[in-house]
C-alpha cells in the first residue's frame, strides 16, 4: 500500500465506507474498454429481471476452458454485479479472462420476491 493511500484510508477512520474506500482504490482498476478481452454483458440466464450476467473472454481464445463463476455479496438483500461508473466486480472476471478461464459475473434475485 503506498503512503498516500494509507493515509487516505486512515482518514476514513475505523469504520466500514465502501463509496470512501472505492473512491481511493478505484483509480487502481483498468477502465472499459479492457485490452485483450471481450466482454458479453447482460445475458438472461432466468426469467427474472436480475437473472443477468456478464462473460468475459480473451480476444482470441478457443477451446475449451475452464469457468470461474463470481457471485456478488450480499445476503440475497442487496448488491449486483456491476455499479455503473465503477471497475469493482469486473476485476474477478477479468483477472480469469486474461489467466486462461473464462469469468463469468452474476446477479440474482433478492429476498423477499425471489426464493433461494
Amino acid at each position: 500500500m503506498t503512503p498516500d493511500i494509507a493515509e487516505n484510508v486512515a482518514a476514513i477512520g475505523r469504520v466500514i465506507d465502501p463509496a470512501k474506500t472505492g473512491a481511493i482504490y478505484a483509480p487502481l482498476h483498468p477502465r472499459e474498454p479492457y485490452a485483450g478481452v471481450t466482454i458479453a454483458r447482460d445475458i438472461r440466464y432466468g426469467p427474472a429481471d436480475r437473472n443477468r450476467l456478464d462473460v468475459f473472454t480473451a480476444d482470441g481464445a478457443g477451446g475449451t476452458r475452464p469457468v470461474l463463476i463470481f457471485v456478488h455479496g450480499g445476503g440475497f438483500t442487496g448488491g449486483d454485479k456491476s455499479t455503473p461508473g465503477q471497475p469493482f466486480y469486473d476485476n474477478v472476471p477479468l483477472w480469469a479472462a486474461r489467466n486462461g478461464l473464462v469469468g463469468v459475473n452474476v446477479t440474482y434475485r433478492l429476498a423477499p420476491q425471489g426464493a433461494w
